[in-house]
């Protein structure tokens, strides 16, 4: 009894061992992909991670729908001698029956049946047709060449017919060799679609537009383009030429290669309109109270000293950062420590943001080169190959030099490898994800594309493992589930009648999953089945963009920005450097709150003279009017009435002239005004946004250059003057109505 409750227990433990194993959406389809569990990578190195080559292989026979032979090309639908087994043992299906993995190159070896086997029912129909093999590319670049010169020849001619016909090739080559875009030739087709829009002919400058847009759907001036033709031939066909102007912008910001010089344009203008608002706000404020520094300096010299000369020595003083080549940072603290003491607390805050911001430019311009930087990277040499267009050729020159030199990261592997897979070069693929899977083995994506090269190399084992792995890895990826599909089917053309069902019902729950996962493959047509070319047939899941972030940043050129903006702004490029503007503005900041103790002159709020005690000690203190104004307008008959009216007339002409002056600098600057006035935080404002828009419109062009052409001018400059216009009239608006006021 205590046996047997002793078996109960442990059979009850497996079993409750065996339902808490994870499933997998593969193995779900297909319950017999659980019986094996073996590395996709050792498919392609028997050898493994370790150099370790399996002692005891499971026996089998041949692989059904295999020839043995591993070269491009090689069909994957030959019937062959089924798999052996044992009495009573169900039939499995031949494609995933558990084998020794073998080196690349080599022919499998027929194994006999093992001591006490008998020989399995077959499990495929010879009688039956194969399915077709699958085609792999072999055209190349230089046939997409001569299809475009053929097409500039049709054109020039005017060869209707042989124009289209070399268009159909081009549209063919594209497809057949997995190409995402053939920019340079799509911007071709844009500087005809031009030159026949001035020629006047808009339908064929919107059939080449729509051409450009046909061969390279993700360039951004071909949807430019498109718009622009359809503009002109219909202006009141809103929905055609925005939606087309919509597809160009939303190109623009998911392209790298155009979002991040447009996110450097966005950065370069935003830290030069901040230090050029710096340079106004304290030059504007240090104007502004320069005349009562000077006279509290001049108080420090003899009496019989002249004012030109204290004037003189003023200047020799604030001249210092800039004889001894300092920086921006210390003359704009020298300007901001000579008025401080005189400027209200909201003058005194921006003046000392501002100048604190100078500090962190410099971190800010490198780490924006490093966010910005993608020319001249391997991230570029990454997107061609992703794009496989007429670029990827030098780019995966590249790449396998870096590769070779064991320089290259997991990205470049992957997208070196999936570029050649898609030029069929299914060996060199293999060898390109094996050195990938070193850097990342569980990527799905990379476990599908080896599939795919397994499978168009004649290695449905393999592919099939591969897929399974790849579903491990990620349950949320569809295109491992659409692959496994196309597997199945094929697969079901050389079985048993009473076996074809089963296995079209594993296709078709497959791609019904892969359906669900992805809505967009349910549109997805199939290729005729006599030309099932590997890149129209599966799908090959590419990198995201996102990570060709780790190796877009350029070698250096962050630190290189961060040199030079600091030995510009702050002297030199440490840390002490970029917080000594900060603390300098801080202490500068609260020094300002002595002046309420009467140590420094002020100014009289009527005639702008300074508020001295040491020239009137007879004044009250904290005064806001000088001697002159206090006997003039405080003291009934205390002057004469031509000195009353004289002193009338100098307050006039004060106010207006600090209007005129204010209106002077507003018309330079928008924002100038208003800080010199007493408004700096609206003044400050102004400025920001009247100096970025200004640094936009002179560099249109873009401080980082994109390729071909980013977005047209128009639609770059509209903004930018609708934006100029609102800031440069509001701020004149309101410096008008102040002086209205006053």
């Amino acid at each position: 009894m205590l046996a047997a409750a002793l078996a109960a227990v442990l059979a009850l433990a497996a079993a409750s061992a065996l339902a808490q194993e994870g499933s997998n959406p593969l193995e779900e389809v297909d319950p017999d992909l659980k019986a094996k569990k073996k590395n996709p990578i050792e498919e392609v190195d028997p050898s493994g991670p370790e150099g370790q080559t399996d002692t005891a292989p499971p026996k089998r026979g041949p692989k059904a729908g295999t020839t043995g032979s591993t070269g491009a090309g090689a069909s994957n639908d030959q019937p062959e001698a089924p798999p052996k087994r044992k009495p009573g043992q169900p039939d499995v299906d031949p494609l995933l029956v558990p084998v020794k993995p073998k080196p690349m190159g080599s022919k499998p070896l027929p194994v006999g049946p093992a001591a006490g086997e008998t020989t399995a029912a077959p499990s495929v129909d010879a009688s039956r047709a194969p399915a077709k093999a699958i085609k792999l590319p072999h055209s190349t670049d230089a046939q997409v060449l001569e299809a475009w010169e053929r097409w500039k020849k049709a054109s020039k001619d005017l060869d209707g017919k042989g124009q289209e016909a070399a268009l159909l090739q081009l549209t063919q080559l594209r497809d057949e060799l997995g190409i995402a875009d053939l920019e340079p030739i799509s911007v071709g087709f844009i500087r005809e679609a031009d030159v026949r829009a001035k020629g006047g002919d808009a339908p064929g400058a919107v059939a080449l537009a729509n051409a450009a847009v046909q061969l390279s759907p993700h360039l951004p001036s071909a949807h430019f383009a498109l718009a622009e033709a359809r503009f002109r031939t219909d202006m009141a066909g809103v929905v055609e030429w925005g939606g087309a102007a919509w597809d160009g912008v939303r190109q623009l910001w998911t392209d790298p290669r155009y979002a991040r010089p447009a996110l450097g344009d966005l950065g370069a203008g935003t830290l030069f309109a901040l230090i050029a608002t710096a340079v106004a706000a304290v030059l504007m404020l240090f104007a502004r109270k320069a005349r009562y520094f000077h006279h509290d300096f001049h108080h420090l010299f003899p009496r019989a000293a002249a004012p030109w000369q204290s004037a003189a020595m003023v200047a020799l003083l604030l001249s210092l950062p800039v004889v001894f080549r300092a920086g921006l940072a210390p003359l704009l603290l020298v300007l901001f420590a000579a008025s401080c003491l005189y400027l209200s607390t909201a003058e005194r805050a921006v003046g000392a943001a501002l100048v604190a911001c100078l500090g962190v430019v410099p971190l800010l311009g490198g780490s924006l080169t490093s966010a910005t930087a993608f020319s001249g990277t391997p991230a570029e040499d990454v997107y061609a190959l992703e794009r496989g267009g007429l670029e990827a050729s030098p780019a995966a020159d590249r790449v396998a030099r870096r590769a070779s030199d064991g320089k290259a990261s997991y990205a470049e592997l992957f997208a070196l490898g999936r570029y050649q897979l898609r030029r069929g070069q299914l060996d060199s693929a293999l060898e390109r994800f094996k050195a990938a899977a070193s850097k990342r083995p569980s990527d799905a994506r990379l476990l599908t594309n080896m599939g795919n090269a397994m499978l168009a190399r004649g290695d449905a084992d393999g592919a099939a493992d591969s897929y399974k792995s790849a579903s491990q890895a990620d349950a949320a990826l569809a295109a491992p589930l659409f692959n496994v599909s196309k597997l199945y089917a094929r697969r079901s053309r050389v079985l048993r009648t009473e076996l074809v069902g089963q296995e079209l019902d594993r296709s078709i729950t497959a791609r019904d999953r892969a359906n669900a996962l992805d809505p967009s493959l349910a549109k997805r047509v199939d290729p005729p089945e006599d030309d099932l070319a590997v890149n129209r047939f599966l799908i090959s899941p590419e990198l995201s963009i996102s990570e060709l972030d780790p190796i877009a940043a350029a070698d250096g050129q962050g630190d290189k920005v961060v040199e030079q903006l600091s030995a510009t702004l702050v002297g030199k490029p440490d840390l002490l450097s970029w917080i000594y503007p900060g603390l300098l503005a801080a202490l500068l900041f609260g020094a300002g709150f002595a002046s309420r103790t009467g140590a420094v002159s002020g100014a009289c709020q009527k005639c702008g003279r300074p508020v001295c005690k040491r020239c009137d000690p007879e004044l009250p203190a904290r005064s806001e009017l000088c001697a002159q104004c206090v006997n003039v307008f405080v003291k009934k008959n205390a002057v004469a009435a031509p000195l009353r009216v004289r002193k009338q007339l100098e307050v006039e002409h004060h106010q207006t002239r600090v209007g005129r002056l204010s209106y002077l600098f507003g018309l330079i600057c928008s924002g100038a005004g208003h800080v010199f006035s007493g408004l700096p935080v609206r003044g400050a404002a102004y400025t920001f946004l009247f100096l970025f828009v200004g640094f936009s419109v002179f560099y249109r062009q873009g401080v980082l250059r994109a390729p071909y052409t980013s977005a047209p001018l128009l639609l770059r400059l509209l903004p930018l003057g609708l934006t100029f216009l609102a800031v440069y009239l509001l701020s004149l608006r309101g410096l008008y109505k102040r002086q209205e006021e006053a």
